[in-house]
């Protein structure tokens, strides 16, 4: 077992919450370079390479990765202790969360309930107007952010002088990816989003040395991993079953060292600090101090 650093105790209305991330989000920079041939600004094309980029960057902005809570993400079981603990909790919201807990061996009527009552769990976290967020639109940000795959393009350059064509152009988009999800998909996905404009600016593209489309000559886009940095989400530990033995282990050292009315709850890291332990341990609980 590897404790690594992570969320802390937190106290919620007079009560003691540990929160060991037992799973983290993955990363992902993306890069996208347009590249066409250069010349001077009197005579220019009806799209410039900054103009090119600008398609890429409005396509990955409005169609974002929709966000959906399952049974088996972390923020389910801290929903289900917040329910079991938090007297605060508004009581339609905790009923939603006990009636979305599926029995074993549920019958498929069962499973039918089960499922529409996750469906409006997922309406309360995400909707700024619902009985939990209460109006607060930031508080329902948060939520969709740990329950989805993110994206934020934080930087663009291009150009060297006002009357010359750029020849090169770029952007970097930021991605924290779903616990089950993968870097691969989120690739594949960024790839087939930008075939169509690869398609209508008569260009190529090379996608993350895997994918080559040759469409024309005007010029090229590429897109790669940034600064090598991609992570996978780190594997979920489990806190049931035979393979809990760490959790256990771990909730046990933090109930008799903060106090046996501890709560401890299952959480979920946005960012990913252990991508390079990941791979060497299956559990990996982190807590911090």
């Amino acid at each position: 077992m590897l404790v690594d650093e992570g969320d802390s105790i937190e106290e919620i209305e007079g009560i003691s919450v540990a929160l060991p991330a037992i799973g983290e989000k993955g990363y992902l920079d993306v890069s996208i370079e347009v590249a066409t041939p250069g010349g001077h600004s009197s005579v220019p094309p009806a799209h410039t390479t900054i103009g090119i980029l600008a398609s890429p960057i409005t396509k990955i902005e409005s169609t974002p990765y929709v966000p959906s809570l399952a049974r088996s993400s972390p923020v389910y079981g801290l929903l289900q202790c917040f329910a079991a603990h938090v007297p605060s909790i508004p009581s339609s919201v905790r009923s939603s969360i006990f009636r979305s807990i599926c029995p074993p061996g549920a019958s498929p009527g069962q499973l039918r309930k089960c499922d529409e009552a996750l469906q409006e769990l997922e309406h309360i976290l995400f909707e700024a107007n619902s009985d939990l967020n209460q109006g607060n639109e930031e508080k329902a940000r948060v939520y969709r952010s740990l329950l989805g795959t993110t994206q934020a393009i934080d930087m663009i350059q291009g150009g060297v002088k006002a009357n010359a064509l750029p020849e090169l152009a770029s952007a970097i988009v930021n991605h924290r990816i779903r616990t089950d999800s993968s870097v691969l998909a989120l690739q594949d996905d960024i790839t087939t989003k930008l075939i169509p404009l690869v398609k209508e600016y008569n260009l190529t593209l090379t996608a993350f040395s895997h994918v080559n489309v040759t469409i024309g000559g005007g010029g090229n886009v590429k897109l790669s991993d940034a600064f090598n940095t991609a992570l996978e989400p780190a594997p979920v530990s489990p806190i049931e079953g035979p393979g809990a033995a760490a959790y256990r282990l771990l909730s046990g050292v933090i109930r008799k060292t903060q106090g046996h009315k501890t709560i401890v709850s299952p959480a979920l890291m946005g960012g990913n600090t252990g991508g390079w332990v990941s791979t060497i341990q299956t559990s990996l609980p982190e807590l911090g101090t």
